[in-house]
């Protein structure tokens, strides 16, 4: 267990790391440009990061997830998982520079055509790298991933502010991931030495189509939950009641999404190295969910206890509506926060259809929770997501312990300190607070 929780514990320490500077390198980019350009500019470049987005869903149908998660690995996966990367690469190439016209036409932003077409070129370059950079997750070396992740950003810094100052507009922004994810490319092909045969073997193919079409299932799937809400909110409630509603998710899904998915991109890799130890595995997940209450708990139950203030000091009285969605949505958050990690620990198992089918449950528990909530306005919406977030981490865990052979009284005893720890540690500023501010 001493090797597992080092290279776990490394791979957090230097993902996170990689993670959080081009964060920060991400923002003050984006800082600097919203002074320089137009809100019409960013349009564009959103409508651009779309068809990104659909791409890299499509990407390569899961294949580097299994290379990742088998036990034997052969060379002819690899070829083949690189040949279906870069077949995939270069047809949305092909698309984008298809497609680029159009959407610039129907949005009526010739800034559209550049960019798409720069972002298309930026993914097949991209899909050069999937079968390298997925093979040095599998071998735990996340300094080196994190390394290329940190240059490879600092380039696109530095690439892009040369071009904006000297009147490139946007399209900057295009050139500097460009030439960012051919440096990315070039040193991930220098951290893992592996060159592509042109053999193709069938059955090599089916071994990792089957692990694969359910990764890449759960990724449609995981799509479509996340923007499906905002859809239906927007059609049903307003764009009102979406800006509150999208203010207050940002918030509560920081822990999830800042948190909780660098520790699932370790995990993966790590989980499958010792699939075969089910005792291993539990006290891993036991661990991690006692870590990640740790974390979370604190962060989604202080702000419950601080939302009235913590809005009208951050974003102004115009805001206060968001207060009681916003507390609300902190328990769903907080759920949702201890959810994350279990797809890691199911495709390393070697059970991704049992996450896809969690996947699918999620999305069509989303929608209801949507529409039967959104008689009741965003408070309404906010306790139906609560109780959506709770059946299915019920699900998932349970699905997940009879696999591993866990207890929910286990489960629950993990998490119960930091529950406990977090309402005592609120109650005494809060209160202090209360007494000494007004609440109006």
């Amino acid at each position: 267990m001493i090797d597992f929780r080092r290279n776990v514990s490394l791979g957090v320490r230097w993902l996170g790391i990689g993670h959080f500077f081009n964060y920060f390198i991400q923002f003050i980019l984006y800082a600097i440009l919203a002074r320089l350009l137009s809100p019409k500019d960013f349009g564009a470049l959103g409508v651009a990061f779309s068809f990104y987005n659909i791409a890299f869903i499509f990407g390569e149908l899961g294949f580097s997830s299994a290379l990742v998660q088998r036990k034997e690995l052969r060379d002819i996966h690899k070829t083949i998982t690189f040949w279906i990367s870069f077949s995939f690469g270069l047809v949305f190439l092909l698309v984008g520079i298809s497609l680029s016209s159009f959407l610039a036409s129907f949005f009526k932003n010739p800034l559209i055509k550049p960019l798409v077409l720069l972002l298309s070129f930026n993914f097949f370059i991209n899909s050069l790298g999937v079968v390298h950079l997925s093979l040095l997750k599998r071998d735990l070396f996340f300094k080196k991933v994190s390394l290329v992740e940190i240059f490879s950003g600092i380039v696109s810094l530095v690439t892009t502010l040369i071009l904006v100052f000297r009147g490139w507009g946007i399209i900057s922004l295009g050139w500097g991931y460009l030439l960012a994810s051919f440096l990315r490319v070039v040193l991930l092909w220098v951290n893992y030495r592996f060159l592509p045969t042109l053999e193709i073997n069938w059955e090599a193919f089916l071994e990792l189509f089957y692990f694969g079409r359910n990764i890449f299932g759960f990724r449609v799937i995981s799509y479509l939950s996340g923007n499906i809400d905002i859809f239906l909110i927007a059609k049903l409630l307003g764009q009102k009641t979406l800006g509150y509603y999208s203010l207050a998710l940002s918030l509560v899904n920081i822990p999830r999404q800042k948190i909780s998915f660098i520790v699932s991109q370790v995990m993966f890799p790590a989980l499958s190295k010792i699939q075969d130890n089910l005792s291993e595995i539990r006290n891993a997940y036991y661990k991690l969910i006692r870590y990640a209450s740790a974390i979370n708990f604190p962060l989604m139950i202080g702000l419950i206890f601080i939302a009235p203030y913590f809005v009208k000091v951050i974003y102004s009285p115009k805001w206060e509506a968001m207060v009681i969605p916003l507390q609300i949505l902190c328990i769903y958050g907080l759920i949702f926060s201890l959810s994350t990690f279990i797809g890691s620990f199911l495709n390393a198992l070697g059970y991704p259809n049992y996450s896809f089918r969690i996947g699918i449950f999620s999305f069509l528990s989303l929608i209801l929770a949507i529409g039967v909530g959104c008689r009741f306005g965003l408070i309404g919406i906010s306790v139906g997501l609560v109780v959506y977030s709770l059946f299915v981490n019920i699900l998932a865990n349970t699905v997940l312990f009879r696999i591993i052979r866990g207890r929910f009284a286990s489960y629950l005893k993990e998490i119960s300190p930091a529950f406990f720890g977090s309402v005592v540690m609120s109650l005494g500023p809060v209160s202090y607070t209360h007494l000494t501010l007004p609440t109006n």
